[in-house]
């Protein structure tokens, strides 16, 4: 929601019954067979996964809007890169981390190295891909502050990255989160 009003593309807001089930049935199981949320429908394609419908958006839209970097720039790949990571490395991990058991220790601490690996890349830049605000901050900033609501995460002493969720989330169009 929060890369869509950053891009001010005009769309329709589905709001589901996950608790019902809603979205394990037709017609919504039928754009989406995770029965998840989001899922993202243009025309007649739907797709799946926020980090996927992010990366979309931006290159439908991001570009001409000065939200995406173009592709085969330096700042791309790093948009590509952050929001993978977020998705598919830091996801897991705080996932891991909030869960009970005998290895929640262990994934607190792959978390708090992970966090660290974002704030070096920070360190000395505003954004994570470029010098300007883009959807992969929207992304990846989004994913650390829940990490630091849900989990407990202490990003206080890390401060590249407080300063960098800081900075994302006082954008006036953050407040659709």
């Amino acid at each position: 929601m929060w890369a869509l009003a950053e891009l001010e593309v005009p769309h329709t807001l589905e709001l589901i019954d996950l608790a019902g089930g809603a979205a394990k049935r037709p017609p919504v199981a039928d754009l989406n067979p995770m029965g998840q949320v989001p899922t993202l429908v243009d025309g007649d394609q739907a797709m799946f996964e926020s980090s996927a419908c992010v990366i979309y958006l931006g290159e439908k839209f991001g570009v001409e809007r000065g939200l995406w970097p173009a592709a085969g720039a330096p700042a791309h790949m790093r948009a590509l890169t952050w929001i993978c990571w977020s998705a598919a490395t830091f996801g897991p991990a705080l996932r891991a981390a909030f869960a009970d058991g005998p290895g929640r220790a262990e994934a607190a601490a792959r978390l708090t190295e992970l966090v660290g690996h974002l704030d070096r890349h920070l360190a000395g830049r505003p954004w994570i891909a470029d010098a300007t605000f883009s959807l992969a901050d929207v992304y990846c900033s989004a994913a650390i502050g829940w990490g630091v609501r849900a989990v407990g995460l202490d990003a206080a002493p890390i401060d590249a990255l407080r300063g960098w969720v800081e900075r994302a989330w006082a954008r006036p169009k953050a407040a659709v989160m």
